[in-house]
């Protein structure tokens, strides 16, 4: 059983779950019966995180005593999140995926990415976001929030943010900010948005923020019908 999940949450399909067990294992497991144990034991797993992350939260709220972090604290976390559309259920439906990231020095002056763990859910925003969180805290976030939230704007992650981690940075990152770029760019400029948004984005690059600000709002200035 064990290894049938590990192989399952490994791979990106079930088919190569079924072939990556018959190669490695000699067993001829049926992609649909792969299928059913993840979802009965997923379900089981998923459950167990949402009642503790729940506890855990209640609490902390109360100042009771709780565990600390399995995975000990980090000084440097961040945390990823992000929507993706999946078939599910019948129609296409957006998952919601959150990824644990140690940060620390790198070369060069940069900064090191460690991934650390992932966690994802189908469903309710908030059960998503205090489950989320449970697995944060576990993985070295701790109660204090002390983390850097990476996300696309969209408000579910700003409402996690706010919440979960009050002392920590926000930040959007690269690709869903020039994309935001491009978007106002074609509202305002139509066909000739390139200009304007290249220019902006080579700001946006220098970490001209305030300029990047005025440039986006001189634009929905001029556009009152907005």
């Amino acid at each position: 059983m064990e290894q049938v999940l590990w192989i399952a949450q490994a791979v990106s399909s079930y088919r190569e779950a079924e072939e990556a067990l018959q190669w490695l294992a000699g067993q001829l497991v049926p992609r649909s019966t792969i299928h059913r144990l993840v979802e009965r034991y997923g379900g089981r797993l998923a459950e167990g995180r949402r009642k503790e992350a729940e506890g855990l939260w209640e609490r902390g709220v109360r100042g009771d005593e709780i565990p600390a972090p399995r995975e000990g604290p980090k000084k440097e976390m961040g945390i990823s999140l992000d929507g993706v559309m999946v078939w599910v259920d019948g129609g296409w439906h957006e998952v919601k995926v959150g990824s644990c990231l140690e940060l620390g020095p790198g070369k060069d002056g940069e900064v090191e990415v460690r991934p650390i763990g992932y966690w994802a859910g189908y469903g309710k925003v908030e059960v998503f976001r205090r489950t989320m969180w449970g697995y944060a805290y576990h993985q070295g976030l701790g109660l204090e929030g002390k983390a850097v939230v990476i996300g696309d704007g969209a408000s579910w992650i700003d409402g996690f943010a706010e919440v979960y981690c009050p002392k920590g940075v926000r930040v959007v990152d690269w690709y869903h900010a020039v994309e935001h770029l491009w978007a106002l760019g074609r509202e305002a400029f139509g066909e000739e948005a390139a200009e304007w948004v290249e220019n902006v984005k080579q700001k946006l690059w220098e970490g001209r923020i305030e300029q990047v600000i005025r440039d986006c709002e001189e634009v929905l200035g001029r556009k009152s019908g907005w």
